[in-house]
């Protein structure tokens, strides 16, 4: 189910169950955190979503799960402003310029956050990246794009799409 949510693209939070049948008496927090580190590195391609440890039979940590949800729904709202944003992936870049692909190397000419439909809650947020090829975008270097973006807005439980669009030089305003 899991590989569906990624797929889809959709928001997710990773939720623990049955808490209550396995909560140990003593050393619970270590428990918790290898239950969270194993959750964690078996989905390890949903590192944007939280992890909640929870029990529906007896109510445990379920108002922390609507908070999560509440969460969510505010960050899937948020934006950044293209100024910002621009200057965010400009400092990206001269940090950690992108790898080089058959002797060429992703060059940014202008990016924005593109505008989500109204119509469709909890939408993930998409950018669009004016590059000089789209197919030099590597994977590993759109994982530290992301990982760049959520320390400027965390975007908890919500997925960041890239769209690549080629633009020349000589296009550029």
């Amino acid at each position: 189910m899991a590989g569906l949510i990624q797929e889809a693209r959709k928001a997710a939070i990773v939720v623990l169950n049955k808490w209550d049948l396995i909560k140990p008496k003593r050393g619970e927090r270590q428990t918790i955190k290898q239950l969270v580190d194993a959750a964690r590195e078996r989905l390890f391609f949903l590192d944007y979503a939280p992890v909640l440890i929870a029990s529906a039979r007896t109510g445990e940590n379920i108002d922390k799960l609507f908070g999560f949800i509440a969460k969510i729904q505010r960050e899937s709202r948020a934006r950044i402003g293209t100024g910002v944003f621009n200057r965010l992936l400009r400092a990206a870049f001269a940090a950690n310029p992108p790898p080089m692909k058959k002797g060429r190397r992703l060059k940014l000419f202008y990016a924005a956050q593109a505008a989500g439909k109204k119509d469709r809650p909890l939408q993930p947020p998409e950018f669009v990246l004016f590059v000089n090829d789209p197919r030099l975008l590597a994977d590993q270097y759109k994982r530290y794009l992301e990982s760049r973006i959520r320390d400027a807005q965390a975007y908890t439980g919500l997925p960041i799409i890239f769209t690549c669009r080629a633009r020349t030089e000589s296009r550029r305003a």
